[in-house]
């Protein structure tokens, strides 16, 4: 049996904009022949599929084939899913995949030092070994109790360490979610967008707090005209990200800006002079 890999996945999908409209017209079964999708991409090469493998792919999820085209179609039309003139692929799951291959990559170089550090290990207990009788007393004696609490204690704290970095980083995908669909962006889930996300949560703030800041900058004057700036590491920078949490809108500031705007265009007017003598029109 082939073996089975995990990737991420939001536990409000169901109510995703597209996913309904996906339902609206499909029902739940157009849900799950969405999920059963993107599986069989999850195990493609590149978690890509062909466009002329839709033939097999019917047969092998046990899908009525007219069904499956129809429900393509759809999934294009909403941008469920992209295509080239090969192949189709989900771009969201492409974007989670390289994340997961990141995290694979770190762990696997993690593993590495660990294996050349138990290789030198071994090292020194063959070289202690011809040593006197004594030497090799010292060299192959049990680390102290002490020492063994240290060891399981660090053990913990690394494990709630990674518990809570694993809960962070799924918080961390949403949020740039709803960065990219509240400023129309498309920011990917690397450590350089993240890393300011992460830290702002393990510093104790919420996921409603990004947000917040999120939707306030989104309509921030500055930001509109400047829009290369609305971006993960400006919003969540340490220090910016406070500030602009604090931050109120103010109502009265809009209408200081119209009446500034009226007062300007009444003052123009009233520098407007009569073509036949000249004088100020009253």
């Amino acid at each position: 049996m082939k073996a089975a890999f995990y990737f991420s996945h939001d536990v409000n999908a169901k109510n995703d904009e597209k996913i309904l409209q996906l339902r609206c017209e499909f029902g739940w079964e157009g849900y799950g022949i969405y999920w059963a999708i993107i599986e069989a991409l999850a195990e493609a090469t590149e978690y890509k599929l062909k466009l002329n493998s839709i033939n097999a792919l019917a047969l092998g999820l046990a899908i009525d084939k007219q069904m499956l085209s129809k429900c393509l179609s759809k999934m294009f039309e909403i941008e469920l899913l992209a295509k080239d003139n090969i192949y189709f692929y989900s771009k969201s799951l492409l974007k989670r995949m390289e994340l997961k291959e990141q995290i694979r990559e770190k762990r696997k170089e993690a593993g590495k030092k660990g294996g050349l550090q138990k290789h030198i290990n071994k090292e020194v207990i063959a070289n202690a070994k011809q040593m006197p009788s004594k030497c090799l007393a010292n060299a192959l004696a049990k680390p102290s109790n002490k020492k063994k609490i240290k060891r399981k204690v660090n053990k913990k704290e690394n494990e709630k360490e990674n518990e809570k970095e694993n809960i962070y980083w799924d918080i961390g995908e949403k949020i740039i979610d709803e960065l990219n669909k509240i400023g129309n962006r498309s920011f990917r889930y690397s450590d350089n967008n993240l890393k300011h996300i992460l830290a702002r949560l393990g510093e104790g703030f919420t996921f409603e707090d990004c947000i917040q800041v999120i939707e306030t900058k989104k309509r921030d004057i500055y930001f509109i005209n400047n829009p290369k700036y609305f971006n993960p590491e400006t919003l969540f920078r340490p220090s910016n990200f406070e500030k602009y949490l604090n931050e109120l809108e103010s109502p009265t500031k809009e209408i200081k800006e119209k009446d500034m705007q009226f007062i300007a265009s009444i003052e123009k007017i009233n520098e407007w002079k009569n073509p036949l003598t000249g004088e100020p029109m009253q």
